[in-house]
């Protein structure tokens, strides 16, 4: 990745006003006011079917998207309610996380050098337990040395084993009551290894590239690689960003540019996420990067950080808005506050919380492959991001229903035929069963492999088709609406679900998430 001759940390390129960029591409101007969203999570490309591409309609053009710098709109929630969680410990990773810790607010002041590649870091910390504690512990990857901590204004002990922080409280600390822990630490951030085999995702969290540059994706755990965290699905927080770099280079987070400031070579960059998010989907990304503007349904401020020269995701963030259409008619508003993306070079793509991560070698994939994969990562936004399981034995609430209409969706613009698709992903069901484990009890060491995409949607069809189609999207379309903002389980969705469909389903989800075998009867 080649860094910029003169440093231009925000230079905003409206999307609908976009053509010649990069290597002379002429990129159409779509039509007005459509929606596009930016979910992000690693799916396998090969879950992905060929399509053809969509042709775009004609309409009035839309007016030049706002600058990401909205600072005027950004303000700190003054409740943190919306945060507060019931962490579970996990039942896939049970080293990760802690579940008597409620973290509600990070705000985290990253210092990254690229010549030397050091992180210098403070992360504050605001927090609740939910039981009495004298010590707690958070995950922080061994190769960070703590300098100190401070925790509600005093100075406290910490001890390292392995990649385990644990603070000294000096007092007794209550249930319902608030603290702060500010932890200053540094070092040289490394990556840690993925709990699977597929080949797409090489290692989790903090990677740097030869250039000094940085990106991150980190599901199921990751986040430790380069912020002390409660790194487990089931504690959402929000959180707030200050990243500082030199070399010219781009700072890059989650939600919306607060501030950026530039002296000489060196870049500060201020960020907020609007809503809490479950630390697998935070991300950052450092590195040589425009952005291009767009705007969505209502008004929607969307960003997208490219590399300079880089045209090929264009032609497809055009499509975006009729996915978004699409998405809202079936599963409501959009739930954020923001929208975009950032290209890394990596392999894979992760639903990361409003500003999602895309591997730059996806582009190159066929018009199929890439139109499906972003597709299901919009969709994530709702199914996993806003509604976000509490356990890693729940993933297929993300991937499941995700698949499910990710094929809807395909179906509808003749990618593929639905009722040949589905068939197929029955017919190997017990083979992928055999292979990684059932869906809602998958190998630990098999994580996020397709069974929990395939068997998790071939189950919402057969509960579909026993509910009837009024029920069953009546029910898909509340699942995120009435769940905002919430950490669930499977005991959460089959309540849901029984209830919304009239229909008793607590057998057959046990049997269908856990059996070694494929069910043979449907609810």
């Amino acid at each position: 990745m080649a860094r910029r001759s003169s440093p231009s940390p925000v230079t905003v390129t409206s999307l609908s006003e976009v053509t010649g960029y990069g290597h002379g591409v002429t990129v159409p101007r779509r039509r007005a006011v459509c929606a596009l969203l930016t979910g992000l999570l690693c799916l396998p490309l090969a879950a992905c079917t060929e399509s053809s591409g969509l042709t775009g309609g004609d309409g009035p053009e839309p007016a030049p998207a706002a600058s990401p710098t909205q600072s005027d709109e950004l303000q700190a929630p003054e409740s943190l309610d919306a945060a507060r969680s019931q962490p579970v410990a996990d039942p896939v990773y049970p080293g990760r996380g802690e579940p008597y810790l409620d973290t509600l607010h990070y705000h985290l002041d990253l210092d990254w050098d690229v010549t030397t590649t050091t992180l210098n870091g403070t992360a504050t910390i605001t927090f609740g337990v939910t039981e009495t504690r004298e010590r707690i512990t958070f995950d922080l990857d061994e190769s960070l040395e703590v300098t100190i901590a401070v925790l509600d204004g005093t100075e406290v002990e910490t001890r390292r084993a392995g990649d385990t922080l644990t603070v000294t409280t000096g007092q007794e600390l209550s249930p319902l009551a608030e603290h702060s822990l500010a932890v200053s630490y540094e070092g040289v951030p490394e990556p840690t290894d993925f709990p699977g085999s597929r080949t797409d995702i090489p290692g989790l969290g903090w990677t740097t590239m030869a250039d000094g540059s940085v990106w991150t994706m980190q599901e199921p755990f990751g986040a430790f690689t380069w912020y002390p965290v409660n790194d487990q699905p089931g504690d959402k927080a929000y959180y707030d960003a200050t990243i500082t770099s030199n070399g010219g280079f781009t700072n890059v987070f989650n939600g919306a540019v607060v501030e950026t400031e530039t002296d000489g070579d060196t870049t500060t960059t201020s960020w907020h996420l609007e809503e809490p998010a479950a630390s697998y989907l935070v991300t950052i990304a450092i590195g040589d990067y425009e952005a291009v503007a767009d705007e969505g349904p209502d008004g929607l401020s969307m960003t997208y950080w490219l590399e300079p020269e880089s045209a090929a995701p264009l032609k497809y963030l055009e499509e975006a808005p009729d996915m978004l259409v699409y998405l809202e008619d079936l599963l409501g508003p959009y739930p954020f506050q923001t929208a975009g993306l950032v290209v890394v070079p990596a392999a894979s793509a992760m639903e990361t919380q409003e500003t999602t991560t895309i591997g730059d070698s996806l582009f190159l994939a066929d018009d199929v492959r890439v139109r499906g994969v972003l597709l299901h990562e919009y969709a994530h936004q709702w199914l996993g991001n806003t509604v976000t399981p509490d356990n890693w034995h729940d993933l297929w609430l993300n991937e499941g229903l995700t698949m499910y209409v990710q094929l809807m969706w395909e179906d509808s613009v003749g990618l593929s035929d639905f009722d040949v698709t589905i068939g197929e992903w029955s017919a190997r069901d017990q083979a992928d069963r055999v292979a990684y484990g059932p869906p809602g009890g998958f190998r630990p060491d098999e994580f996020a492999s397709i069974n929990v995409y395939h068997s998790g949607a071939v189950m919402l069809h057969h509960i579909r088709e026993v509910v009837g189609d009024d029920a069953f999207f009546e029910t898909l379309r509340a699942w995120p609406q009435q769940n905002v903002n919430a950490s669930v389980d499977r005991d959460d969705f089959v309540e849901f679900w029984s209830e919304g469909t009239g229909t008793e389903l607590g057998p057959f989800v046990d049997a269908w998430l856990t059996s070694r075998m494929t069910p043979t009867s449907g609810p």
